[in-house]
């Protein structure tokens, strides 16, 4: 199946019809599972958080807005001597019909997030991390190995971490670049990989270098290798 895809604006988009985006919604979140049913991550698991938030965001601005708008007098309840307040912040249809579609679209990306999440700590609990002889103090950047364990191949990656600045906020990420593939033996070690990827590439003398495995096998760009870098990103920072 190919990535499912929500245009970020699908609640407003087009017609605004409650029933519509329910079912727009509902087969979009279908394909999401489907691709978690494959042990399928990402991009799907980075975009529900991103769906969430932003109509997390615009729910919070609304109520704010709301709260900010003066009240009128309705009413006085004497026998409990209380005066009922009337806010004068009126909704249309339109925006009301915005507002029960981001209502019944929360709670289920909510729920599929944390289908996402469950998925990811499933390959991270079979996923390990192991260095290839000494660690040097600097580990920003250097080489790391992806190795199924029910066989000898492995690939190879260089990383380096870089620092990705936003309006609000500054924050770590792993560049990899693929090198190629190898098959270890009793003469072809990792250690002996590492002596090779040193003399190839001297900009590196001392690199940081990891072997990371996985106990079964996941789907490679979607799943095993994402959550590996996540991984080492947390390793060597």
């Amino acid at each position: 199946m190919k990535y499912a895809k929500l245009n970020d604006n699908w609640y407003i988009d087009g017609l605004i019809d409650f029933e519509y985006k329910s079912y727009q919604l509902l087969g979009y979140l279908q394909k999401i599972h489907s691709l978690f049913a494959q042990k399928k991550i990402y991009p799907q698991l980075a975009d529900l958080i991103n769906h969430y938030r932003n109509l997390l965001e615009i729910k919070e601005q609304k109520e704010s807005v709301r709260s900010k708008f003066p009240q009128s007098v309705a009413d006085i309840n004497f026998q409990r001597m209380e005066v009922i307040y009337e806010d004068l912040y009126k909704d249309d249809d339109i925006l009301k019909t915005i507002d029960e579609i981001i209502e019944f679209a929360l709670p289920r990306f909510r729920q599929s997030i944390e289908s996402g999440r469950e998925l990811f700590e499933y390959a991270a609990s079979i996923i390990d991390l192991e260095p290839i002889g000494i660690v040097p103090l600097y580990r920003k950047e250097g080489y790391f190995m992806l190795r199924d364990k029910s066989t000898d191949d492995i690939l190879i990656f260089y990383y380096r971490i870089k620092l990705i600045q936003t309006d609000s906020d500054q924050f770590r990420a792993l560049e990899t670049r693929y090198l190629g593939r190898d098959k270890l033996s009793i003469t072809n070690t990792p250690e002996n990989i590492k002596m090779r990827l040193i003399k190839h590439f001297k900009e590196l003398p001392n690199p940081a270098s990891y072997m990371i495995s996985i106990k079964h096998s996941l789907p490679l760009s979607a799943t095993w290798l994402p959550v590996a870098k996540r991984i080492l990103l947390k390793a060597v920072s």
